[in-house]
This record gives structure tokens, sequence and C-alpha cells, in this order.
């Protein structure tokens, strides 16, 4: 009883983790609502725990200072610490509360993770609850980019750019492109987790992400993909060693779903925007820019169907990637001011503005936690590879596979 009641609360919270725009006002604080839901799964697995030890059942600890997982979670406190130390330096004591609290909500969501690695069952729990929360995002997504093509309402927050049920596009492509990192060693190791009759159910998973991902237009997103895709199938051809015929069977999946997304979105106009020029400008970091003799942008659609000498059409430097050499900018000048503690989680957005951030996470520890901060951030990424290198040398290959992924993912996006 006490599995299956852990199972449905653990699946729960993970569900309401991915509605993360769910929230109420408490004390003058947003709270979400998946806040309240790891609230009680701590009590629950804690109050279990209690329960069990005291009717003489054999249970192992919650986290102990002996488990192994514990020590992956002393860096994330160290920089929890410096960051707190660096707020309460530089910054007001309400912005430095409430973004600290928000980290501990990492912080414990992570810890909560760790507990479940150490059960199978659970683990196939968080999967379900991770995977159902996603089909929520995809629906949704999916008619914003329907609406908006035949003129209902989209609640886009950017024209044109899906966003699900997440603040912003770049949020949704952060979710999904970890969707995706897990079913690309999922749908390749299915066999040794789930029953096989899951797996299709993967693969269709994997291509409405895909789908979803190239409409948040999130050229981040679209890189981490790209990474983590070349990564993982390397992994598998070597080290792993595995046959190239079946490595290179389940990218012909893989790629082949992806174009099929792609070729969906051109056949049926959801998107705007030109996807080519987008993926082009990740690398040109230009963008092509139309507009009236009369000097009026319009769109490159509409520039198509007007005659030749009615369109100006220039490169122009991404606007994107002019706001964020100046974000790069900003936040190395902070941290040059405060090196030692940095200033706090919130620091930076009380002096440049809400909707400013670094642009970089390493940027981001570095100006909240300052030169200690980043150096704790930078060795929480090499203790993951470490580990995936040790699942690697005994053969655990799918967890080294997620691991390695999840990674790629975090930093790159």
């Amino acid at each position: 009883m006490f599995d299956r009641l852990t199972n449905v609360f653990l699946c729960l919270f993970v569900i309401l983790l991915s509605l993360e725009i769910l929230q109420v006002s408490v004390a003058g604080l947003d709270i979400r609502l998946h806040q309240f839901a790891l609230a009680g799964l701590i009590a629950w697995f804690i109050g279990r725990d209690i329960y069990l030890r005291r009717t003489g059942s054999q249970t192992p600890p919650i986290l102990s200072l002996s488990s192994p997982e514990i020590y992956y979670l002393i860096l994330p406190v160290l920089l929890l610490v410096l960051g707190l130390i660096g707020g309460l330096l530089h910054t007001a004591l309400q912005p430095t509360i409430t973004q600290t609290l928000s980290f501990v909500t990492m912080l414990l969501t992570f810890a909560v993770f760790l507990y479940t690695v150490r059960c199978r069952n659970r683990l196939h729990t968080v999967f379900v609850g991770l995977f159902w929360g996603t089909i929520i995002h995809i629906l949704v997504a999916l008619y914003q980019a329907v609406a908006f093509k035949v003129g209902l309402p989209a609640f886009m927050v950017f024209e044109g750019r899906v966003n699900g049920l997440l603040p912003e596009p770049n949020w949704l492509a952060i979710w999904t492109a970890v969707v995706i990192a897990l079913l690309l060693p999922l749908t390749f190791f299915s066999a040794h987790w789930f029953s096989s009759r899951w797996n299709s159910w993967w693969w269709v998973l994997f291509f409405f992400s895909v789908m979803v991902t190239i409409l948040s237009l999130t050229r981040a997103g679209w890189l981490a993909l790209v990474i983590t895709g070349i990564v993982f199938y390397t992994a598998l051809l070597w080290p792993a060693k595995y046959r190239v015929k079946t490595v290179f069977s389940h990218m012909g999946k893989t790629a082949g779903l992806t174009i099929l997304a792609l070729v969906c979105i051109e056949l049926l106009a959801l998107s705007p925007f030109s996807l080519s020029d987008r993926a082009i400008s990740i690398i040109t970091q230009s963008t092509t820019h139309y507009e009236t003799t009369d000097g009026e942008s319009i769109s490159k659609e509409e520039a198509q169907k007007r005659d030749e000498d009615e369109v100006v059409k220039r490169n122009v430097k991404d606007v994107n990637v002019v706001s964020r050499i100046e974000d790069y900018k900003t936040a190395l000048r902070t941290s040059n001011e405060h090196p030692t503690f940095g200033i706090g989680f919130a620091g930076y957005k009380e002096r440049v503005g809400e909707t400013r951030n670094t642009s970089s996470i390493f940027l981001g520890a570095l100006v909240a936690a300052g030169i200690p901060g980043l150096a704790v951030y930078v060795l929480i990424h090499y203790t993951h590879l470490r580990t995936a290198v040790w699942f690697m040398r005994e053969k655990y290959y799918f967890l080294a596979s997620i691991v390695i992924n999840m990674s790629l993912v975090i930093i790159i996006t």
C-alpha cells in the first residue's frame, strides 16, 4: 500500500512540475502548485519512513550520510549558501528570499529525483508523470499553432511561437529537449525498462516533442537536439561498441521522424516564420529583414506575394544575438564589481530589469555567487560527467546516456 501511494504522489508531483504556471498567491508570494505537491511528497516520505521504522519494518533511509547520493547534494547546497550570502550582502531582502526559496525548491526536487533512481519502480513512475505532463504541453502547443494560423485566440506569449503552459517558448523548448534527451536512450534500451508494447508510444511522443520544439522557434533547443543526438550515437558506437547496424537503424528512425515533423509543419503552414532562415541564423548570427519601399516591415511570406520592386531585402544582425551579447557584457561587468560572493539569485534582475537575464547559466552562477559559485557549478557538471563515465565502465549504458544528455541540455539551453 505504501509503495502504491508513494508512486501516486510522485506521479502527481511530476505532472504538476510540468504545469509551472499554475500558482496561487500566499502572503504576497507566488506559490506554484508543484511546490505544494513537493512539500506534501517530502512530508509523505518522512512520515512513511518514521512509521515503517517504528513498526520494525526494514526500509532504507530516504537519504543518509552514508548514501552515495548525498554527495550530489553537497555542491548544490554550497552554491545555495554562496548565492544567499551574496544576496544578503548586495541585494534587497525580499527578492533575495523569494529567489532563494525558488532555488531551494529546485534543490529539493533534485533530492526527490535522487531518491527515485534508487528504485526501478519509482523511476518508471517519474517517467510516466514526466511524459503525461509533456502530452499536456504538446496538446496546448499544437492548439496554439493551429489557432494562430486560423485567427482564433492562441494565448501565445510571443506571436507565432508556441509556449504550451510554460511562461515562454524558451522554457517549452528546454522541457521538450529534456524529454527528447530521455526518449533517445529509452527507445534504444526500452526492452530493459518497459514492456515492448510501450516502445511505439515512445516514438509517437518523440515525434510530437520534436514538432513542438521546432514550433517554439528556440534555437538553443534545436541546437540541444542536434548535439545530444550526436553525442548519444557516438557513445553507442564508442565506448559502448554496439553494432553499427543497430545504432544506424535507431538513428534512421529519429532522423526520419524529425524530417516528417518538419514536412508536416511546412505542409500545414503551422509556423509563420521561415524555419530555414531561423536555422541558418544559428551560424550566421544574422537574419533577413523584409520591408516595403515605404519602410514598413513585413514577413517573408508577405514579401513573396509582392512584386520584387515593392520589397527591400537586407541582412541585419539578429536582434536576439545583439541582446544576448549585451547580457554577457552586463553580467561580466556585474561580476567584476562583486567577484567574491556575487549579488544573489535575484540581484541581476533587480539591477537590469525583470525581463533580462544573463543568457548563460555559467554567467548566472558567476553573478549570483561570485567566482566560488562558478567553481562550484563547474564541479557539479564534473561530478555528473564522472558518474556517466563510471556508468559506462560498468556497462550501465542507459543511465550513462541519461546523465550525459541531461547535462548537455542544461548547458546548451
